[in-house]
This record gives structure tokens, C-alpha cells and sequence, in this order.
């Protein structure tokens, strides 16, 4: 059933029982190709459609979705969308209204993709692997290449007029690489992405994985210590991730933020500026709305260091005594919108070569690990950690065997420096950052 007439049957079918509605039908394209061995281990198409229905009645709000386009199907998923509503909380927020949506400025949708074979994606997969291993002699092997792309179209339909679509498409790639020194192995991971398939620098991909590899060999660890550090870009992006939870809206309703009564306050750095653009152009997650339809605009999080916004989707928004800013989030039918990122980072700052002449003594931290351990409450961490000794204000020799701890509202609060070179990974980019004050537990 073509995508109009699913939309037909289900607002057909709501009809008046209920109060307001809301249809989110996604259609996604994509392949998966992943190698190791000079052959390729998995090759996966996807196609997927399906459509996600809320519903507010009496007040309370209803879900269901179906991946199953009859008009059977999509009948049976109003009903089960209606029942639903009963168990539902009384306070419900009204869906989005008709707004005027901005523009993005450049072509989110690759319109050769449909031309690119699978051939090409798969001769793609098997190079990544030949550049890794040609690196160094160092890389001893690839426990995986992996390419993936994604086209993808969206549509958002409500009661109150609210009619929006959008397509974009996504190439993805990452590379896994093993270099080895006697009995001693690393592993490093890289990744990339593009909007178009000759955007996709996977040779660099694959190069950096190795190099990274290369570069952990012979890692000592260092006395334990409190130690300035510096968080290389990749590293800086992880915490992020997992920072920035505590200015999500529900979160933040919910009392599981530590920067709940924070608003409009200089919480930390006044050289931290941490903004979430969903019209950042060629953004791995730009879009010119939101997940419930809502208009969606560059904000900053924190400005100067001073909490300037939450992130808000309608409900919480509505809760918390404002409206949404556009921060509802929505990958898929099988689950209703919830808060989240766009295009998330750090406004870059000073010369990334000052960082190091200030740090003069410390570790350039290269990979981290347990980040799933962080507390998301309170932001205290843990994490076992591998980089590069700096002696002097040049690096010297790599450590490993070390494990950094803190908070990471505390270490963004001190005296941190911003390097200058901003790098993305997925949706969440960031620059190095120094941190003088870190405590390190080794040998």
C-alpha cells in the first residue's frame, strides 16, 4: 500500500474517537556489509516500513504501531492505539501545532543512491581491509570492516493540519584493526560518514584504525597520581554522550539530573559552549523537524559555561512550564518519540599544539572504557584508560594499565582548555579538551 493511502485508512479510521492524533510513517532502505579475511562475513539488505499512531482521548495517551500496511493492519493498530489510552497517565501534552519550518540549505539526500551497486559497496568493504593492512607492518589483522548506508524518508501527520516529510541518506563505515608486537596486541576502532558515497573517506578510516593500533604498542602504565590530561576528540564525544543526559527534560522533571535547579546559572568553564544544531550542514542527524513534528533550531545547551536550555520535547516541555524545543527524537515505529540529540558539540577553541605546550607534563588520553559504567545521575566515572605519555610538552611513549576518575560536571567546571580542531563522530563531535586536574590510578 502506497504511503497516501496508508495515511488515509488510519486517519479514516480514527475518525472522531478520539481527541487529537498523530501518524509517523517511516519507510528506510539501507545495506550492511561487513568483512574480515580478504571475504565478505555478512552481506544484509533492509527494507523496512511502518507506521506509528498516538492518539490523546479522554486526556490520556495511546500507542500502538504496525509494520504491517493493510488496511487490516492498520485498523487493528487504531484500535490497540486507542485501548491503550486507557492505562495512560490524565496530563498529556497537545501534539505539535502547523508551524513554519526552516529550510536546510544543502541536499540531505543522495540521489544517486539507488544507483550505487552492490558491487561497489562491497568492493568498498574489501578495500577498507586492504588499506589497513598495507599501513604498517605492524597491523597483524582486522577483526572487522564494516559499510553501511541508509535512505530514509519520513512523514508526520496530525489532527491539527500538521503535515511534514523528509528524506535523507547516511553512509557509514568503520574499520577494527589488530597490530601486534610479539606476544603484546592493540585494537583500535575508527568510523566515518558522509550524505553522499564519494564523501565517505573510508581509506582514512582504515588508516587511522591502524595507525591508532600501531600507536598503543609497548604501553606501560604510569605511578598513580593526580595529572593534567587531555581527552583526544574521540574520547571527549563518549562522555558527552553521556553528560548531556542530565539536560534532557525528563531527566531533569524526574530529578535525575545533579543540574536540575541550574538553569540560567554559570555551572562551568566560561570557554565551554556545548550546542545541539539540527540544521548543522552535512550533520549526521540534521533534520528541519523533530520527531513530533516540531520545528527544529540551533540552541545552545550551555553558553559560556552558564546552563542556557534543556532539551524538550512536548510533553516534558509542557511540564516543566514551557513548550518543546524541538529535541523529540524518533528512529523507528516500534517505540513513541522520546528526548534526544541531534547534532551535538563543543564549540572549538584554542590551537590544539597549545593544549599540549600547557599541559607540558601528562597523558593524552586515546581510548577509554566502561563508559556504560558512568552514573547518569550524578556523572561520576571510573574508566580504564590507554594514550600517550607527554613529557615537556611533547609525546613521548604510550600508557596503559591506567584508570581515570572524576566527574564530569567537576572536571568541566575547573580551569579546561578547548583545542581548536572540531571532529565528529556520528552525531556528537567535539574537539580535544584539556583537563588539569585528573586523578589517575596505575601501578
Amino acid at each position: 500500500m502506497d504511503e497516501q493511502r496508508v495515511i488515509s485508512v488510519a486517519a479514516s479510521a480514527l475518525g472522531k474517537r478520539c481527541d487529537s492524533f498523530e501518524l509517523f510513517f517511516l519507510r528506510k532502505n539501507g545495506i550492511s556489509v561487513e568483512a574480515r579475511g580478504k571475504k565478505i562475513e555478512s552481506l544484509v539488505n533492509s527494507n523496512e516500513s511502518g507506521l506509528a499512531i498516538r492518539v490523546v482521548k479522554d486526556g490520556r495517551l495511546g500507542f500502538s504501531y504496525t509494520t504491517a500496511l493493510s488496511e487490516d493492519g492498520i485498523r487493528d493498530a487504531v484500535r490497540i492505539a486507542l485501548a491503550s489510552s486507557v492505562a495512560s497517565p490524565l496530563e498529556q501534552a497537545p501534539f505539535s501545532k502547523v508551524f513554519e519550518i526552516s529550510h536546510i540549505e544543502w541536499e540531505a539526500r543522495d540521489l544517486s543512491w539507488s544507483g550505487i551497486g552492490v558491487e561497489k559497496k562491497i568492493g568498498l568493504a574489501l578495500q577498507m581491509e586492504s588499506v589497513a593492512l598495507s599501513t604498517s607492518p605492524l597491523v597483524s589483522g582486522v577483526k572487522k570492516v564494516r559499510y553501511e548506508d541508509e535512505d530514509r524518508y519520513v512523514r508526520i501527520v496530525n489532527s491539527y493540519g500538521l503535515d511534514l516529510s523528509f528524506e535523507s541518506t547516511i553512509y557509514e563505515c568503520s574499520a577494527l584493526v589488530i597490530a601486534s608486537n610479539g606476544d603484546e596486541s592493540k585494537i583500535a576502532l575508527d568510523f566515518g560518514f558522509s550524505h553522499t558515497f564519494d564523501g565517505l573517506k573510508f581509506e582514512d578510516v582504515a588508516r587511522n584504525a591502524s595507525l591508532k593500533a600501531v600507536s598503543l604498542l609497548g604501553g606501560r602504565s604510569v605511578k598513580s597520581a593526580r595529572l593534567p590530561i587531555i581527552l583526544e576528540s574521540s574520547v571527549s564525544a563518549e562522555l558527552l554522550e553521556v553528560f548531556v543526559k542530565g539536560f534532557y527534560g525528563n531527566n531533569v522533571y524526574k530529578g535525575k539530573s545533579k543540574v536540575a535547579d541550574l538553569l540560567g546559572k554559570k555551572v562551568y568553564h566560561t570557554s565551554l559552549n556545548l550546542v545541539d544544531d539540527p540544521l548543522l550542514k552535512d550533520g549526521y542527524r540534521s533534520s528541519p523537524f523533530d520527531g513530533e513534528g516540531t520545528p527544529t533550531h540551533r540552541k545552545y545547551v550551555i553558553r559560556d559555561g552558564t546552563i542556557e536550555n534543556w532539551l524538550l520535547d512536548n510533553y516534558f516541555g509542557h511540564l516543566l512550564g514551557t513548550e518543546s524545543n524541538g529535541s523529540s527524537r524518533r528512529d523507528t515505529v516500534l517505540e513513541p518519540p522520546s528526548i534526544g540529540i541531534s547534532n551535538l558539540y563543543v564549540i572549538p577553541g584554542h590551537a590544539t599544539s597549545d593544549l599540549f605546550r600547557e599541559m607540558w607534563n601528562g597523558i593524552y588520553i586515546t581510548s577509554v572504557y566502561g563508559v556504560h559504567t558512568i552514573n547518569p545521575v550524578t556523572c561520576d566515572f571510573s574508566l580504564g584508560a590507554e594514550g600517550i605519555l607527554v613529557e615537556r610538552g611533547m609525546k613521548t611513549r604510550p600508557v596503559c594499565g591506567i584508570v581515570i576518575s572524576g566527574n564530569l560536571h567537576d572536571i568541566f567546571g575547573g580551569d579546561i582548555l578547548i583545542g581548536d580542531r572540531l571532529v565528529f563522530f556520528g552525531n556528537v563531535g567535539s574537539p580535544e579538551i584539556l583537563l588539569p586536574d585528573v586523578s589517575i590510578s596505575g601501578c
